[in-house]
């Protein structure tokens, strides 16, 4: 788009029944037109216009839809209408030509308090295979910068430097099994259908009580770390000794057995492979025990190295050699040796499974960086063989 000096902007509407958290049954249009190209994403306005179809980038043009595959998965992006139909994508039909007419009207008080520019949006489209696509649009359109030349720094990672944990008040480490992995812009899906067994472990549990008798297999505050592992079909109930790598990402053509899946920010959580360091204090006459954490690090690569230990007494003890990295590109490491037992007490090779945090709702529609989709175009735009709705 540089190249064609435009700026480009996906217009995303949805119907009331879509904006629900059910959603079954309801529509949503996704408009990308060409405008202007802002350095400042805080100057960016949507410039009314009737956009005509266009695949060249070309200043006041609309994209007809085309499909990329990626990672194993095909993406829609460009101009199109879905339908919710209660599956993971939803149906889909392709716009291929038309006009989407945008139109100034007036200013409203946005969600901020702030006085925003109100916009009409209408749009009659002929879909690829001659189906009428038509819809209209009057209101505040908050604009969210998705370009990629921010920085990498994502937020999660407070680390300033490397950082060597001391995981010395960890007694026990514990793991649980999900028959369900989460692949980044598309949801949980079951880790079986990626030829896996998934597994986490986690060196300290993040919450365990208020009281200091509920810290058994830990002592208050310190570092903790949890790792999500591949494995074997089959073998999730078992430790696998082995050196297991951070995947560059959670798509599909990443997960293998024997690999640790990416830590991932989900509902503003830290979910998957990631670093946490608790502080704590105590209050009230009960000597209640109030612990936060106070430092994190979602891991992005590294890896994990872990060992059997033998001895006498000793069947389910391992040694686990962390050295992950952070977004900021900090390594945090350390090692620790220990007991691994299940969430729920039983020794590491018995039976147990607990299912993963659910969102709390359901993505309709994969949803990619437009920059990681942009990346194929050149390849794409042009290319007309394998387009299907």
């Amino acid at each position: 788009m540089l190249e064609a000096g435009t700026g480009m902007m996906q217009i995303n509407i949805y119907d009331e029944t879509y904006d629900t958290e059910e959603g079954q049954g309801g529509l949503a249009a996704a408009l990308v037109v060409f405008n202007d190209l802002f350095g400042n994403p805080k100057e960016a306005v949507i410039k009314p216009h009737e956009y005509l179809a266009n695949t060249s980038f070309q200043w006041g043009s609309w994209m007809p839809a085309v499909e990329i595959p990626m990672e194993g998965l095909v993406f829609p992006l460009g101009t199109y209408v879905q339908l919710d139909d209660g599956t993971s994508f939803g149906q889909f039909s392709y716009g291929k030509e038309g006009i989407i007419k945008i139109e100034a009207a007036g200013t409203a008080q946005g969600e901020d308090g702030k006085i925003e520019p109100v916009y009409k949006i209408e749009f009659n489209l002929t879909s690829k295979d001659g189906f009428t696509l038509k819809g209209s649009y009057t209101g505040v359109i908050p604009i969210t910068d998705a370009s990629d030349d921010k920085s990498d720094d994502d937020g999660t990672s407070t680390l300033e430097r490397d950082y060597d944990m001391d995981l010395s008040k960890i007694k026990k480490a514990h793991y649980y099994t999900s028959d369900q992995v989460y692949i980044q812009g598309i949801g949980y899906k079951p880790i079986s259908s990626y030829g896996c067994g998934l597994q986490f472990i986690n060196i300290g549990i993040e919450w365990v009580g208020d009281h200091l008798e509920d810290f058994v297999d830990r002592e208050p505050g310190g570092d903790i770390v949890r790792v999500e592992l591949t494995t074997e079909p089959g073998k999730e109930n078992e430790i696998t000794p082995g050196t297991y790598e951070v995947t560059e990402q959670r798509w599909p053509a990443y997960i293998k057995p024997g690999v640790m899946m990416r830590g991932i920010m989900l509902d503003g959580g830290l979910h998957g492979s990631r670093w946490m360091h608790q502080t704590y204090s105590m209050w009230g006459d009960d000597n209640k025990i109030f612990e936060y954490m106070d430092g994190h690090a979602l891991l992005y690569d590294g890896q994990v190295t872990i060992t059997k230990v033998e001895g006498e007494g000793k069947e389910n003890w391992y040694r686990f050699e962390v050295d992950g990295i952070c977004v900021r590109k900090h390594h945090v490491r350390g090692t620790w040796e220990g007991p691994v037992v299940s969430q729920t007490g039983r020794a590491a090779a018995e039976k147990d499974h607990l299912e993963p945090p659910r969102l709390l709702r359901r993505l309709p529609a994969p949803s990619v960086p437009m920059s990681r989709l942009a990346e194929e175009l050149p390849g794409i735009m042009f290319r007309k063989a394998g387009m299907t709705e």
